[in-house]
């Protein structure tokens, strides 16, 4: 088994807590941690599930807003968890707010942008509806 999957990797990954002083991240930080830790196999088997749902539903084009908002969900807490929010209290000089915060962005936008209107099984379900596919707006997703 990967080390992730027997929790070998999360202390590394989710284990920051001690190196940052401001309370509420600290214990945003701690929460993760604890999650983790608790049933490392689980919660790599849960994140697994959940990031390969979000691509099969994205790639095919259904329920392309719910797994756009599962993304960002996703993205923003590995980014505010693993990632630490790549502030600088874990390298010196780091300036860069690490990609996953860029997930985020990129999966709001294409959600408000009504992504998938076009090619997708959204929008062949929308035509067979005799609706339009995924206006913001219209009612229809």
């Amino acid at each position: 088994m990967p080390g992730f999957v027997e929790g070998q990797t999360l202390p590394d990954e989710l284990g920051r807590a001690a190196d940052v002083d401001t309370p509420v991240i600290h214990d945003w930080l701690l929460l993760w941690n604890r999650v983790g830790l608790s049933d490392p196999s689980l919660f790599a088997h849960v994140i697994a599930i959940v990031e390969t749902a979000v691509a099969v539903l994205l790639v095919l084009g259904l329920l392309s807003r719910t797994a756009l908002l599962a993304s960002a969900v996703l993205s923003l807490g590995i980014w505010t968890g693993a990632e630490g929010m790549h502030l600088p209290w874990f390298r010196d000089g780091q300036t860069d707010l690490g990609p996953s915060v860029g997930y985020v962005v990129a999966s709001l936008g294409l959600c408000l942008s009504s992504a998938g209107a076009v090619w997708s099984v959204d929008a062949l379900l929308a035509r067979r509806r005799g609706g339009a596919p995924g206006r913001v707006g219209s009612g229809r997703a």
